[in-house]
């Protein structure tokens, strides 16, 4: 009988919250000698990356179908040169802001643009 109420308060809170994210944060590319990061506020959240410049290998720009036609999404991703991929930005909402931010990233961090599967050519 009380798990009932605080489940219901619990997802409550939650969507409050991510609600307040998605109104609020803004996202953050800091690109300096050594490192590479993202990161997403003012308030906390998920998907923060810091990276050294020294282990990035390619940048890409890839689609991502939305959920029951609602129209696809865009995310920028990384390939560090370890072979792991880690996304940097998501839900772009056209597939020219990660073109953009990928060849200005490319361009400073003096990295030749190869083709990567999955990424949609621009």
């Amino acid at each position: 009988m009380i798990v009932f109420p605080i489940a219901h308060l619990a997802v409550g809170v939650g969507l409050t919250y991510s609600t307040l994210a998605g109104f609020l944060n803004r996202s953050y590319v800091v690109i300096d000698r050594d490192n590479f990061s993202v990161s997403h506020g003012p308030l906390p959240w998920l998907g923060n990356l810091h990276v050294p410049v020294s282990e990035v290998k390619q940048l890409y720009c890839k689609e991502k179908p939305g959920k029951q036609n609602s129209g696809s999404n865009y995310q920028l991703s990384v390939i560090l040169k370890d072979g792991r991929k880690k996304d940097l930005l998501s839900n772009l909402d056209s597939p020219e802001i990660g073109f953009y931010m990928e060849h200005q990233i490319e361009n400073w961090l003096k990295i030749p643009d190869q083709p990567v599967r999955g990424e949609i050519p621009d």
